[in-house]
């Protein structure tokens, strides 16, 4: 079999709408929440999310109308604050057929690049 079909179910493409209906302020709110969540468990100075991911988290199937607002909403964002931390939204990584991810870096507080540089 050359492709496989995704079904999605009809419990799944109720909660794809309700979300996509939903206010843009109240969507980027939860988008920005999922995105937290994710970014607070990584452990490294570089992580790479793409919507699908952000989607999951939601607990939300992984449709394409889903993950182009989520996309739209992740070009949105330039800093997070995260815990403490700083994240910088990188480079856009673009795949060939499976969408695109987004590179966040986290950045060094001020404070301890003031007090390495004096």
């Amino acid at each position: 079999m050359r492709g496989m079909w995704r079904f999605f179910s009809s419990g799944d493409l109720e909660l794809v709408h309700s979300f996509l209906m939903m206010p843009l302020p109240q969507a980027r709110h939860l988008v920005l929440l999922a995105l937290k969540r994710r970014l607070k468990r990584h452990r490294g100075q570089m992580a790479l999310i793409r919507p699908k991911h952000i989607a999951r988290e939601l607990g939300l199937a992984a449709h394409p109308a889903l993950l182009t607002l989520i996309k739209s909403i992740l070009e949105e964002l330039d800093v997070i604050e995260v815990d403490g931390s700083r994240w910088v939204r990188g480079p856009r990584r673009s795949y060939k057929s499976h969408g695109c991810g987004y590179y966040f870096l986290r950045a060094q507080p001020a404070e301890v690049v003031a007090s390495e540089q004096g």
